[in-house]
């Protein structure tokens, strides 16, 4: 689950892919963090839920500005993969 949020993030951060799919990966993961699905189980908001994270908190960071997104990535990377 740490690697789906992480791989969302960098796609939403423009760090994956390359032109046309770069565009598509961010927009993409900027659908999958925007909706708000608990049925599914490798949703944003489960899988926010699963890591203890606030999904509200951390979807309003991601989708507020892209120096936000690299920030919110680098916490990620540092605190979820120490885990």
């Amino acid at each position: 689950m740490c690697a789906v949020l992480i791989d969302a993030v960098r796609c939403l951060a423009g760090n994956t892919g390359g032109g046309r799919k770069r565009v598509h990966l961010a927009t993409q993961a900027r659908r999958w963090i925007s909706a708000v699905d608990a049925l599914w189980p490798y949703s944003f908001h489960n899988i926010c839920t699963a890591l203890d994270l606030d999904p509200r908190q951390v979807r309003t960071r991601l989708l507020s500005s892209a120096h936000t997104v690299r920030s919110v990535l680098e916490r990620l990377e540092k605190h979820l993969l120490a885990s």
